[in-house]
């Protein structure tokens, strides 16, 4: 499993997403990742999840990776799935 989206670490500001270490589509040496629509009351709320998630899938894949051979939980299949949208 290794995930396709935009490397490096993304942080929030406002309604904006920003990746810190930019493809060549670069703007004052940051790219844009997202704008979450500001006409939303959580429009912040959608950035920071936004910007949380390359670090949220990179736990999630650690932990999935870190269990026991043959382990199996109610909530596996959900974190099987979640991965496989994240880099599929």
């Amino acid at each position: 499993m290794e995930a396709k989206h935009t490397k490096g670490e993304w942080k929030q500001k406002g309604n904006h997403v920003w990746s810190i270490n930019p493809l060549p589509t670069e703007v004052k040496g940051k790219a844009l990742i997202a704008i979450c629509d500001n006409s939303m009351l959580n429009a912040e709320a959608n950035a920071k999840l936004i910007a949380a998630a390359p670090e949220l899938l990179e736990a999630l894949i650690e932990l999935y990776d870190s269990l026991p051979d043959g382990y199996e939980s109610i909530s596996l299949p959900k974190v099987r799935n979640a991965i496989k949208k994240a880099t599929e």
